[in-house]
Order: C-alpha cells, then structure tokens, then sequence
C-alpha cells in the first residue's frame, strides 16, 4: 500500500526591503504582518495620544461674573492684555497718561500732581512697581552734592520687559547697558530692546525753559509696552527722569506715587510707609539692591540767608518765572550742591 507523504507548507515570503519609505500606505496587511514577524520591521505602533494644547495661565471664563473681587491682579493684567477681559479694574477711572518728574537731591513730582516727596537716602527704591511695571533707581551721593543723594541710575524691568532689564547711568560715572551688555554707545544712536521697545540717544527733548537750550543735552528715550515711555537727562554724576504712562491695571505704587487720582496720599511719609526704603534681593534688577542708608535731613531751614539769596538769584536767572515749590526745590538744590543743578534742574 502507498502511505500518503503529506505535502511541505510553503511559506509566502516578501522583500522587505523594497517599497519600504513607503509601507504604512503601499504594504498589504500580509507583507506588514510578515515583515513584522520575521525581520522585526514596520511593527505596530502604539498609538499616540494628541498633543494637548498649550497651557494657558488663566483661565479668562472661570470666575467671570465675580472678576473684579474675585480675580489677582495677574490674572487681570494676563485677561485685559490677551482677550480684553478685566480691563475696566483701573486705579482712578478715567485718568489719562501723566508724568512722574525725579531730579535733583531727589526730588520728585509724582503721578498725581500736585503731589511731591523729596528722598534722604542712598539705595535702591521702587519708583513704579505694578504688577507687570518694575522701575526701579539708585540713589547715590555725588562728589558736587555735598553729602547729599541724587539719582545715579535707573533700571527698567518686569514682565512687561519679558525678563530683560535696561538701565541707564550719568555721562561720568554710568553707562547705558541693555541686559548687562553696553548700548547706544554712538551718539545719536537707536537701539531695538528685543522687540518689547526702542530706546533712542540724542539731544533731543522738552525743555522746562527754552533759555536753557544752549545746554549739551544727551537724553535717552525709551518706548515700551503698556503706553510707557521714559525720558533720562545724562548729566556728569546724576540723571534725571521723566515717566509718562497711564495708571497700572491693578494698581502700582513706588516713589512717583501710587496715581490713584488723589495727590494727597503721595507724600513722602506715607510713600514710605506703603512701600519702604529698599527693595529684596529677590526683586532687585541691580545685582545687588542693599539696606537704605540714612543721609541727614536737611530743609531750606538749614541754608543760610547769606547762601539762599544768591541761590533764589541763580534760579530766578536760569529759570525766569519759576515760583512755589520748584523755586523751593530749586533753592535747596543749589544752596547745597552748587549753582550748576539750577540750569540742569531746567532740563527734565
């Protein structure tokens, strides 16, 4: 008897190597399953999940009906800015752009005019701190000051400056610096501040008294975000400063003031007692920001007839018409640090 041999199975084989940039789309399901088996090629893959979008800081819905009590002041400013919700929380309804003036011994005109405070320190001090705004100054004694501080530099920082810091020196002893690397070292000269704003150089500027114009200004205009803008006279030792921008969304604070619409909460005890005489290492946008150091407090008190009436000579002369507490301010300025801050006192 013949006993049946049974039959080899033959095993259909592929070339998995041709056609392979293409096998998802051109490979049938029996060359992919055999190609997987047999040369470990073109195995399934685990299906990945979708990518999630972007996380947003705020959610702008959640707590919508109840936004004015109900929401920090970053979630405000985070609304208002990227889908214009929450905009109306606005310290004084209504105000428009104001300056902040900071010049001599300091002296300082805030936000809210006719409000002014006058500083006897050397250190580091808040003169805007909002919640998306950090300008911060160093105030120092000069060598023509007698003992006495003045502006040496100003620092401009914040999340509206998206992490980056500009400051600017006097002419002397300072220098312009845009993330600690020199700039506008050309005069004139235009600078791009990493797409947040432009700072120009020249001699460009409002002047207080025209008969001042023969002074050899070098001021600094610095265009920002949030309708800010900030003029710095360069003098030898010491700047002077000019800001002009519309109240902080949920409220700011510093030596120009807290612009809520009212001048009388803006004195300098009390711009003090909000916001103190130094600023934590943690805020500091100089590398270092150290403990205010008392200087003595002097008034127009302490200048001697004999030296207040040449010194109201010498403003009255460099600023014909000045009266009040500017010819005060004046006065102090030149009785203590030299007829020299009359004319340049004119120039902010």
């Amino acid at each position: 008897l013949l006993i049946p041999v049974p039959l080899p199975t033959t095993t259909v084989g592929f070339d998995c190597e041709a056609g392979f940039a293409n096998w998802e789309a051109g490979w049938s399901d029996a060359k992919k399953t055999y190609c997987c088996k047999e040369v470990g090629r073109v195995c399934a893959r685990p299906t990945e999940p979708p990518t999630p979008p972007p996380q947003q800081p705020f959610d702008c819905a959640a707590g919508w009906a109840n936004w004015e009590a109900g929401w920090s002041d970053a979630k405000k400013v985070w609304c208002c800015q990227s889908q214009g919700k929450g905009c109306s929380q606005h310290p004084g309804p209504g105000l428009s752009p104001r300056s902040c003036l900071i010049w001599g011994d300091p002296h300082i005109d805030a936000f809210d005019a006719p409000a002014h405070a006058d500083f006897f320190f050397e250190g580091e001090v808040w003169i805007v701190k909002s919640s998306s705004v950090h300008i911060q100054a160093r105030y120092r004694a000069t060598p023509f000051t007698n003992g006495l501080a003045a502006t040496k530099t100003l620092a401009i920082g914040g999340p509206f400056m998206d992490g980056h810091v500009f400051k600017v020196g006097p002419m002397e002893t300072g220098t312009i610096l845009f993330d600690d690397v020199p700039v506008l070292g050309d005069f004139p000269s235009i600078f791009d501040l990493a797409g947040v704003g432009t700072a120009s150089y020249n001699g460009e500027g409002r002047l207080v008294d025209n008969a001042q114009s023969s002074l050899k200004r070098h001021i600094v205009h610095v265009d920002l975000r949030e309708g800010v803008h900030i003029q710095i006279m360069r003098w030898s030792h010491h700047i002077n400063v000019r800001i002009t921008m519309p109240p902080a969304i949920g409220g700011q604070d510093g030596h120009c003031g807290d612009f809520d619409g009212d001048a009388g909460d803006d004195t300098t005890v009390q711009i003090l007692s909000r916001v103190g005489n130094s600023i934590s290492q943690a805020d500091c946008l100089f590398h270092r920001c150290a403990p205010a150091t008392p200087m003595k407090q002097l008034s127009l008190d302490d200048c001697s007839p004999e030296k207040r009436r040449p010194a109201k000579d010498v403003c009255e002369d460099a600023r014909p018409g000045i009266t009040g507490r500017d010819l005060n301010a004046c006065i102090f300025d030149v009785c203590f640090a030299g007829g020299r801050y009359a004319a340049q006192d004119a120039d902010y």
